[in-house]
């Protein structure tokens, strides 16, 4: 019998993988739309931005006070290094590219609404820090990119060729 994640934990997976390639999507093309609506681009993906900061401060707190099932399968040891590597990472990624973004903004002297809340802002403007945090957005989001594709890479892997629906897990 599969071991599935908490219910929980399988919301937060999705709804913040969701968000995730949602906003990632607007990203990378919002400088493409038409310029009457533009605007309103970058205000739904500042939006979806601050909810995947609040989605991933409740799923880190679950994943602290949650059992997780074990890996019912088989996995070599560099497997389970680079599945453990991933996992991290991706944690990591999903705090940087929003947070990147919220300082990038902040520090170019905007004010970053949260659908039409506006959130303080932390750091005053400075166009240095802002270039940096423009930079580090860009970089980790393009790594966060290539950290999902390898999650789903992974999964491919373990459905195909081990023949181990993780997915089960997950839903």
């Amino acid at each position: 019998m599969t071991q599935k994640y908490p219910l929980l934990m399988r919301f937060f997976h999705w709804a913040m993988a969701s968000l995730i390639i949602v906003t990632l999507f607007i990203g990378l093309t919002m400088e493409d739309y038409p310029k009457d609506i533009i605007g309103q681009a970058y205000m739904l993906h500042k939006s979806l931005g601050v909810t995947i900061i609040i989605l991933y401060i409740a799923r880190v707190i679950t994943r602290l006070y949650s059992i997780i099932p074990k890996i019912s399968m088989d996995m070599n040891n560099v497997e389970l290094l680079i599945s453990k590597i991933v996992h991290f990472a991706l944690y990591i990624f999903m705090l940087t590219v929003p947070l990147s973004g919220y300082l990038m903004s902040v520090t170019y002297g905007k004010t970053v609404s949260w659908f039409g809340i506006d959130l303080p802002n932390i750091i005053a403007k400075n166009e240095n820090l802002s270039e940096i945090f423009s930079e580090m957005h860009e970089i980790s989001a393009n790594i966060l990119i290539a950290l999902i594709v390898l999650h789903i890479v992974g999964f491919l892997k373990h459905l195909i060729i081990d023949k181990n629906n993780l997915l089960k897990r997950m839903l």
